[in-house]
């Protein structure tokens, strides 16, 4: 009985043990138990990792007609979608040129795990609906190692990593067909590293900048809107800046945090517009050869902003627009079929907000001296991720596709702001020193994430149970 006590309260003091049993049990659930690409263009990210498989990476590409039968269908149209789990094997030999669908323009290593999957079942289990189930276990098996080797590693916000990573809508990507899944794993990577650079007590080593300019180069790899990340390398502690000198003159410090700022955004620039070439697109220059209102009027962009975050009067899907996304952070699925109630998300905002402001001498000792220039970076890289996204959506959607119908940035999904919630994590630690919150050592701060994400990821498994049931109903009516 001792050795079990002692094994629980391990379990419970160790963050990254929490994440990965839940993570692994209702991510395998959700890849199951979710309709077949119901996902948020999950038929275009099957598409794309399907292709892959092939060594296929441009727009146009080959594939077994029984492949592309299966993803195109109208997801957005009347007809009935095929959500069903097709177990027909797929004819490799009877292909098709044709359009790799709009996720072929994502970075390859985006799809990698379901790639793999689906490279497995074409062995193992050569039909649709084995291609999808094994991609999508392949996401999940990835997100978990690859949150929990996050999570290991991290100096800093270990508990809200846990918390992030389980929320149910990161829960439902993993166990979809997406790119999503390797992008919030190195934005969150990311942040983790420079997290970790704040806390060093000595001169960054050789190893440690190569792996920052590699994280950069990563970072390109996700979405252009991610690259104000970088932002806070400007800032880092001058007792880690190595000293340089050239022509028996001492570099200046700020000059050193300059340079490794100016190095590490041409490095992520330069691999952006290398696969920009590579695809022979221009994503980035989309926004400004559209007639654009804010190029008239720059103050407009207030008003984009005060729409889709604030003004109440803007609805979306029988809610407000600002309600919608912050829905979409914790709990929305399934291409918007159904989502988590409001009092859910209350719950999980609170259980952010009150392990944010856990008081942690350990964590505040690390920061300490740093913390304020800390802060003060990852809101501004926060603040201009959201100003760029909003300004990419509402040109791609209201500008492009709408023709200016729409005065907000429709197309924004609020899961893009989820891992960003890490940046927040130094702005908590800083108000601790004004209010904080005092919780028992042990195992009380594992049981209250454990409890208070497993009760949240037990509803949206219920969710989705539901969900299949009326889906059927839906169907034989």
């Amino acid at each position: 009985m001792n050795k079990l006590s002692k094994k629980l309260k391990i379990f419970f003091m160790t963050p990254e043990y929490i994440f990965a049993v839940l993570a692994l049990v209702f991510g395998l659930a959700s890849a199951v138990l979710t309709p077949q690409l119901i996902g948020n263009d999950e038929n275009m990210h099957f598409i794309r990792s399907y292709a892959l498989t092939d060594f296929e990476i441009a727009h146009q590409c080959t594939l077994p007609k029984d492949i592309k039968d299966r993803g195109f269908y109208a997801i957005y149209a009347q007809d009935k979608p095929d959500y069903t789990f097709n177990t027909k094997p797929v004819d490799e030999n009877r292909t098709i040129e044709t359009d790799c669908g709009s996720a072929s323009s994502y970075n390859p290593l985006l799809h990698l795990p379901p790639a793999l999957g689906i490279e497995v079942a074409k062995v193992v289990w050569p039909s649709t609906g084995g291609m999808i189930l094994l991609g999508r276990v392949f996401s999940v098996l990835a997100y978990v190692v690859g949150l929990f080797f996050i999570i290991r590693f991290a100096k800093v916000g270990k508990w809200l990593l846990v918390i992030i990573g389980l929320l149910p809508v990161m829960i439902h990507t993993s166990g979809t067909l997406t790119g999503d899944v390797v992008n919030n794993l190195i934005v969150l990577a990311f942040i983790s590293y420079i997290f970790n650079l704040f806390v060093l007590k000595t001169v960054m080593t050789k190893r440690q900048l190569g792996t920052l300019f590699i994280f950069a180069a990563l970072l390109a790899v996700t979405k252009p809107s991610n690259l104000p990340l970088l932002l806070p390398i400007l800032f880092l502690p001058k007792r880690i800046l190595p000293v340089i000198v050239l022509l028996n003159k001492r570099i200046p410090l700020f000059i050193v945090r300059m340079t490794f700022a100016v190095l590490s955004g041409l490095l992520a620039i330069s691999v952006l517009f290398l696969w920009m070439k590579i695809q022979n697109t221009s994503a980035l220059l989309d926004s400004a050869s559209a007639r654009n209102p804010m190029m008239e009027n720059p103050l407009f962009f207030l008003e984009i902003l005060f729409n889709t975050y604030i003004n109440p009067d803007i609805i979306f899907g029988g809610v407000s627009y600002s309600d919608w996304l912050m829905r979409g952070m914790a709990g929305s699925f399934a291409s918007f079929k159904y989502h988590l109630p409001f009092s859910l998300i209350f719950m999980l905002l609170s259980v952010f907000i009150l392990i944010g402001l856990r008081r942690d001498n350990a964590e505040e000792n690390l920061l300490k001296g740093s913390l304020r220039w800390l802060t003060i970076s990852t809101l501004v890289s926060l603040s201009i991720v959201v100003m760029v996204m909003t300004y990419g959506l509402y040109v791609a959607w209201a500008l492009i596709f709408l023709k200016g119908g729409e005065q907000y940035a429709l197309g924004l999904q609020g899961r893009y702001f989820t891992p960003l919630l890490f940046l927040l994590a130094p702005a908590l630690i800083y108000i601790r020193r004004f209010i904080s919150v005092n919780i028992a050592e042990g195992i009380a701060t594992g049981v209250i994430v454990f409890v208070g994400m497993g009760l949240s990821l037990v509803y949206y498994t219920i969710q989705t149970v539901s969900y299949i049931e009326k889906l059927s109903l839906l169907y034989l009516g």
